[in-house]
């Protein structure tokens, strides 16, 4: 147990690009012209989460609280936009690809944005929330 140090979150939240990009990288090899979409969005996060999640049960043994969830969901969310903008950027450069206006792509960007940020607080508020309770559950039980 390690309550007297603060988590560092920013250091958690990095889990995201890593799962992003190799799960990313693996999709398009194998289906090279499929999309996950919001789905995969939801499929990484989950799986993001889950390492994440085991490892601060194990090391404080408690849950997020407030200001912990709301530092997490800004980082997970910065790291979402940051993925999405390059894949935008990427599939933009790529040839036959629609010409956008710079305005529209502010406008995706956006929209991307706020789309990442619901997704962020569901998963930290509903899914960490689980998978800790889950995580200190089991270390009781193996301590009983």
């Amino acid at each position: 147990m390690n309550n007297s140090t603060k988590p560092k979150l920013f250091l958690y939240a990095l889990i995201l690009p890593v799962i992003w990009l190799g799960f990313g990288t693996l999709f398009s090899q194998i289906f090279p012209e499929q999309n996950l979409g919001l789905m995969g969005l939801v499929i990484i996060l989950y799986i993001a989460l889950l390492p994440v999640s085991w490892h601060f049960a194990k090391h404080y043994e408690r849950q997020f609280v407030k200001n912990e969830k709301i530092r997490l969901i800004a980082y997970l969310t910065l790291w979402a936009v940051v993925c999405e903008s390059f894949a935008l950027l990427y599939h933009l450069n790529q040839p036959n690809s629609p010409e956008f206006e710079p305005t529209m792509l502010l406008g995706v960007i956006g929209f991307t944005f706020l789309v990442d940020l619901v997704f962020m607080f569901l998963g930290v508020h509903f899914i960490c929330k689980r998978y800790i309770r889950y995580f200190l559950g089991r270390r009781e039980t193996a301590s009983a």
